[in-house]
C-alpha cells in the first residue's frame, strides 16, 4: 500500500496508543518514562532535506530494518511564474527546422536520455518476478519494482515490526542513460528524492543505491539537490532557498541543445525571419571558444561536484566556468586523483597529450552529437590524428593488431569504488573509463595476452 508521511506519523501514534491502552487494561501501572524506555526503535523515520548529510553519516541508526521518508514541508506545493521560453530554452524539435541531422543524431545520446519520466519503455530493468526483486542482507526485507496502473513502483516488503509489511512509492523519474545504470527519484509533496532501488547495467539486475545506502534499509528521503538535477536537465523551477522543492509541472527533462549552445530564442526567432543568411546569429558553438572555454562547457558537468556560486541552470556556455560554481580546474588539483566518473575533464587534464597540447578539446574525440558509446575502435582511430600506430612500444610484436586498441590499452576501464552498489553481503561497482591518458603495464600484458603470439 502507499503511505504519505501523515499517515505514517498517526500509525505510529495509532500504534502506541493501542499499546498504552493494552497495558493499561491489564491494571500495569508502570511510569510513561519505563514504558517509553522498552518500546520498540522507531522503524519509520522523517528526515529534513537540510538534515540528510548529518542523518546519513552522524545520526542513523546503527541497526538495520529501518524505513526514512522526508519530513512534511508545511507550505503547499511550490509554483513557479517563470516562463522557460523567457530563459532563452527551446526545445530541440525546434532545433531541428534548420539542424534535422545534429538532432536526429543527438536524441539518441545519453545526454538526451539522462532523465526522463519513469515508464514501462524507460524503465530498463526487468519488472516482471522474480527478476524484479532485490533481496537485501535483512531478512524479510526485500524490494520489488513493477509496473501498477501504468506507473512504476518500488514495493517494500517486510516482517520488520513498526513497518507494514507492504510499503509502496511511486517513481516519477528514471535518472542515467542505462549506460551505467539507472536511479529513480519520488515525489514528496513537492520535495524530490531518489529512491534506494537502482538497476546496474552490467549485472542486469536490480540492487541497492550506490553511495551511502545500506543493505537492508529504505531510505527515501536522500533530497535530489539543484546541482543533481542541474546535471541531468535543461531546467527544473527550483523553489529558492529549498535544498530539494520544485514546481512539479514546470521542467525540460533531459540535457538538450542548449546546455552546449547557450540560450537559444533570439537565434530561433532571427533565422526565421532572414532563413537566407547562412551566418549563425545569437548562438554559441563551442567550436569556436577558446580551449578552456570549449572544454568548461563540458566541466558544468563532467568535472566533479563543485559548489554553486549562482543558481543551477543559469550558467552560460561561453562564460568563464568559475563565475557559476567552485572547482579547482588546475591539472594539477588533488581532486584529480579521483577516477570518478564524473571528473573525466580532470583526468584528462593530467594527460601529457593534454599538456603538451595547446588545442585539445572534449570534442578532438567525442562528436556530441552522435552516440558512440562502445565504439572503442573509432576512438582509437581519432587517437590516431595525433599518434601513429608505429610510435606504440608493442607495434614491432603486433603491428596493425593495435591499430584499433588505443583507447582499450591507455584510457582503461575501472571499477568505481565511490558508486559502488552494496547487495546482501556482494558489492557491485560499475565499470567506467578513465580519462587519465597513459601507460597501464598491467592493462598492457592483459592485451597481449588477447592478441596471442607475435606476428612473425
Amino acid at each position: 500500500m502507499t503511505l504519505p508521511q501523515a499517515v505514517i506519523r498517526k500509525w505510529i501514534l495509532f500504534r502506541l496508543s493501542a499499546v498504552l491502552t493494552i497495558l493499561a487494561m491489564a491494571g500495569c501501572q508502570k511510569a510513561a518514562t519505563e514504558i517509553e524506555s522498552q518500546r520498540e526503535p522507531d522503524r519509520i523515520l522523517q528526515v529534513h532535506a537540510a538534515d540528510w548529510g548529518e542523518f546519513v553519516f552522524q545520526e542513523k541508526p546503527s541497526t538495520t530494518g529501518w524505513v526514512a521518508f522526508p519530513a512534511d514541508v508545511t507550505a503547499t506545493d511550490y509554483t513557479s511564474a517563470v516562463d522557460p521560453r523567457a530563459l532563452g530554452i527551446v526545445p530541440a524539435k525546434e532545433c531541428a527546422e534548420c539542424h534535422a541531422e545534429f538532432v536526429r543524431g543527438f536524441i539518441e545520446t545519453a545526454h538526451a536520455r539522462t532523465m526522463r519520466r519513469a515508464t514501462r519503455e524507460s524503465v530498463l530493468g526487468d519488472l516482471t518476478a522474480p527478476h524484479n526483486r532485490i533481496q537485501t542482507g535483512r531478512p524479510g526485507f526485500e524490494f520489488e519494482t513493477l509496473e501498477v496502473a501504468s506507473h512504476i513502483v518500488h514495493r517494500l516488503h517486510s516482517r520488520e515490526p513498526g513497518i507494514p509489511a507492504v510499503l509502496e512509492v511511486p517513481v516519477a523519474f528514471a535518472v542515467g542513460s542505462g549506460n551505467h545504470g539507472q536511479s529513480f527519484l519520488a515525489w514528496h509533496g513537492d520535495q524530490l528524492c531518489q529512491t534506494p532501488v537502482s538497476f546496474l547495467t552490467e549485472a542486469n539486475c536490480w540492487g541497492n543505491s550506490p553511495g551511502t545506502y545500506v543493505d537492508g534499509t529504505a531510505d527515501f528521503s536522500r533530497p535530489a539537490t539543484s546541482r543533481c538535477l542541474d546535471c541531468h536537465n535543461t531546467w527544473f523551477a527550483h523553489a529558492p532557498g529549498s535544498v530539494n522543492r520544485y514546481d512539479k509541472g514546470h521542467f525540460v527533462m533531459g540535457v538538450s541543445c542548449v546546455r552546449c549552445h547557450g540560450a537559444a530564442r533570439d537565434h530561433v526567432r532571427y533565422h526565421q525571419q532572414f532563413p537566407a543568411d547562412r551566418q549563425a546569429q545569437a548562438i554559441i558553438n563551442p567550436r569556436g571558444l577558446s580551449r578552456d572555454r570549449a572544454n568548461e562547457v563540458c566541466a558544468q558537468c563532467h568535472s566533479g561536484g563543485g559548489e554553486l556560486r549562482r543558481p543551477a541552470f543559469t550558467y552560460q556556455p561561453g562564460e568563464p566556468l568559475e563565475k557559476w560554481i567552485a572547482l579547482n580546474m588546475q591539472a594539477d588539483a588533488p581532486s584529480n586523483d579521483d577516477p570518478h566518473s564524473a571528473n573525466q575533464l580532470g583526468r584528462m587534464m593530467r594527460s601529457a597529450c593534454y599538456q603538451r597540447s595547446e588545442t585539445l578539446t572534449c570534442m578532438d574525440c567525442h562528436d556530441p552529437h552522435r552516440q558512440e558509446r562502445g565504439r572503442t575502435e573509432l576512438f582509437s582511430e581519432r587517437c590516431q590524428n595525433c599518434h601513429q600506430v608505429a610510435d606504440c612500444g608493442l607495434s614491432v610484436k603486433y603491428n596493425d593488431k593495435l591499430s584499433q586498441r588505443c583507447v582499450e590499452c591507455h584510457m582503461p576501464s575501472r571499477r568505481d569504488v565511490e558508486v559502488t552498489s552494496r547487495n546482501a553481503g556482494e558489492s557491485v561497482m560499475p565499470l567506467l573509463r578513465d580519462h587519465l591518458i597513459g601507460i597501464w603495464p598491467d592493462v598492457s600484458r592483459t592485451i597481449e595476452n588477447e592478441l596471442g603470439a607475435p606476428q612473425p
